[in-house]
């Protein structure tokens, strides 16, 4: 399942990623790795990341600013997971448009 958000340039907003369906058995969030491309593949997190992100119980948190209009980035989840080591990636796609 593609996982979309989107926001306007201007606008400051919460995005979330629960790992809950593909953590496996007995498994929890160690560490996370977030980082957000454009659509060059060029990482622009420093300018869109607000803050540093999260995690609580399944679910990696961050506030998403800025981005161009009319851009589409990529956000990219990666944790690393206890006490089996795996390491899982999700990505949400952030639309980003003046309405």
């Amino acid at each position: 399942m593609k996982h979309i958000q989107r926001k306007q340039p201007r606008e400051v907003i919460p995005c979330t990623m629960d790992f809950v369906k593909a953590l496996p058995a007995g498994e929890a969030i160690n560490t996370l790795d977030v980082k957000v491309y454009d659509p060059d593949e060029v990482d622009v997190s420093s300018s869109i990341i607000s803050g540093t992100p999260t995690k609580v119980g399944t679910k990696v948190s961050l506030v998403v600013k800025a981005g161009t209009s009319g851009l589409d980035y990529k956000i990219e989840f990666i944790i690393v997971t206890t006490p089996g080591a795996y390491t899982l990636e999700e990505e949400v796609e952030l639309q980003v448009k003046e309405t």
